[in-house]
């Protein structure tokens, strides 16, 4: 697990269109050269956010790390699909924005559907 903490202020806080939270922080003092390089390394992934008043030491931690992929139960299949791609995308996305690597993928799953039907329809009609 790779994980960087520093000391930050809260600088903004701002709701989305998709009902999350934007949170912009911002280092209270210059950064090490070694937490700069894990802080950029960690750019693109999905992460777990802990923000406190005080410097919290590792039992303040105990049993606060959810499960990454446990869904809340509010969200619709079709934006637990979304976070899950962009968690992937954040992994395997190369040189494409995520709308980009998203819309490829729908199609790719459409393509799949789409010939799963072709294939249904000729056992229908006697072709195999």
């Amino acid at each position: 697990m790779r994980k960087v903490g520093f000391n930050s202020l809260v600088q903004s806080i701002g709701t989305m269109v998709d009902g999350s939270v934007k949170i912009t922080l911002v280092t209270s003092k210059e950064l090490s050269d070694t937490d700069a390089a894990a802080l950029l390394g960690l750019r693109r992934t999905e992460g777990y956010t802990v923000i406190a008043s005080e410097e919290l030491q590792e039992k303040d931690l105990v049993g606060m790390e959810p499960d990454p992929f446990k869904v809340p139960k509010s969200k619709s299949n079709s934006q637990n699909t979304r976070n899950h791609l962009y968690i992937l995308w954040g992994f395997a996305g190369g040189n494409k924005t995520f709308d980009q690597y998203y819309d490829e993928y729908c199609n790719r799953q459409c393509e799949l559907i789409r010939e799963k039907i072709k294939e249904y329809e000729g056992k229908l009609n006697g072709e195999d």
